[in-house]
């Protein structure tokens, strides 16, 4: 009886539940679903407004956020539209994106600091490692002012300052060997010497020199735009001596330098030789010099090499180099000329093969007289008749870009480096000298003509 009570009573009560549900979903959602609503739509919001201010926080800090912005607006879209679900993920999208963001950028600035550190210590390990050389430069107890010093090590320039106004420079630089360059504010070379730079420390050089003139003898003096000659006595350390002299004004671009060979290849015996006046003729020069020491045929001891000469002479009307493979003078002194008579002088052959000089003349020989402002002549290396015999001797010398042609009478080799030296050059090689001698300046003889010779050295107008 029970049972069937009960199944009745279920019976009944159906009709009136499927009423309350019509009801409830008549008169909209339940107080409990609305609060689940809000809570959703303020947990956007909230979200939203965390991951507007980490956008901001990261443009503050420089990283590119303007992608995020547009999500950002994708987000608020979202929210409008009570799409919880889906701004929430383009939440989570932007929070790690910009996380993503924020650890690029703090590393990149962790090596940017770490770089730094690195900059900074090594500037400190430079700084410790330089040292400064300093000094005044004057020519004849008169500052050089304006002009400019210049370091090289080897060939390559590693710093320059300028002369200030009252004869003064300062450069700092690595320790270390170099050679210093003064140059005029025109740009003439007027010195060089090789220093040594000590680290951490500083060198005073000062540099003052005296440029003497031959006295003229009888006013025998000729001078012309950029270019002068004259004869006298010049007083050296060796005591005074008769010179000829011709300087030429190799800056001013108005001298051609000329060196030119009789023969128009190598050759070893019976060759031609030519008087200075000839090589000057054909080459219109108004001024030449003996050039290069040869084998002339009066000597018993040429008779199988007559007019022979092994050094290296460019023949300038060929375009040449005469005796450059023949292995000989290879580390002597070499003075090399460009187009524009602009010079350089090598303390050894072998650093103008390698150096690219744009080379228009150049003449080799030996002994070197000076270099870098200093009496070099190695006297046990001469032979008897260059250590004693006082005859005529020849030289070129070179001061900045003026170049000294001179010629020593009654004079040896070793009192010929005593007068280069006199006149203040910066490097100097000695030439043939003797019955060879010839000198010729404004198209006459000065000295000479002497014998027949197979190089000289020339000058002709631009």
């Amino acid at each position: 009886m029970l049972s069937i009570f009960l199944v009745l009573l279920v019976l009944v009560s159906l009709p009136f539940a499927f009423v309350e549900v019509i009801k409830a979903e008549q008169n909209g959602p339940s107080n409990e679903e609305i609060t689940i609503s809000e809570m959703r739509s303020s947990l956007s919001v909230r979200r939203y407004a965390n991951i507007s201010g980490a956008i901001k926080r990261g443009k503050d800090r420089g990283i590119a956020v303007e992608d995020l912005e547009q999500q950002k607006a994708q987000v608020r879209t979202h929210i409008i539209n009570g799409e919880y679900a889906e701004a929430n993920a383009v939440v989570a999208l932007i929070d790690s994106d910009l996380l993503n963001r924020i650890k690029a950028k703090e590393e990149a600035e962790r090596l940017a600091r770490e770089e730094e550190e690195r900059r900074r210590e090594a500037a400190e390990e430079e700084a410790r490692q330089r040292g400064t050389i300093r000094g005044h430069v004057a020519i004849n107890s008169k500052a050089v002012v304006e002009g400019k010093i210049e370091i090289y090590n080897g060939d390559e320039k590693v710093a320059d300052t300028n002369i200030d106004h009252e004869g003064n420079y300062s450069v700092n630089i690595k320790g270390g060997e170099y050679k210093a360059i003064i140059g005029s504010s025109s740009g003439s070379i007027l010195f060089q010497r090789k220093v040594e730079i000590s680290a951490g420390k500083e060198k005073v050089l000062d540099i003052s020199y005296n440029v003497p003139t031959a006295r003229p003898a009888q006013q025998r003096t000729q001078q012309r735009e950029h270019s002068s000659y004259g004869s006298g006595t010049l007083r050296t350390s060796r005591g005074e001596f008769g010179v000829d002299m011709m300087t030429f004004d190799l800056a001013s671009g108005s001298i051609r330098v000329i060196t030119d060979t009789a023969e128009n290849s190598e050759c070893a015996n019976n060759c031609s030789a030519k008087a200075l006046s000839e090589f000057a003729r054909e080459n219109g020069a108004f001024a030449g010099l003996t050039g290069a020491y040869f084998c002339p045929p009066d000597y018993d001891s040429c008779q199988s090499s007559i007019n022979y000469f092994f050094w290296k002479v460019y023949n300038s009307r060929l375009g040449k180099m005469i005796n450059e493979n023949n292995g000989l003078g290879e580390n002597d002194h070499f003075l090399a000329f460009d187009s524009g008579g602009h010079p350089r002088y090598f303390t050894r052959w072998t650093d103008f093969k390698t150096s690219g000089f744009p080379i228009y003349a150049g003449i080799n020989s030996k002994p070197a007289l000076v270099e870098n402002g200093q009496n070099i002549l190695n006297v046990d290396a001469l032979d008897e008749k260059q250590r004693n015999h006082k005859i005529k001797w020849g030289a070129l010398g070179l001061r900045g870009e003026t170049l000294y042609a001179v010629v020593g009478s009654d004079v040896t080799v070793v009192d010929m480096a005593a007068i280069m030296t006199s006149l203040g050059v910066d490097n100097a090689m000695a030439l043939d000298g003797g019955g060879t001698t010839a000198l010729i300046y404004d198209d006459e003889y000065k000295l000479g003509p002497g014998r027949n010779m197979p190089n000289a050295i020339l000058f002709a107008r631009r």
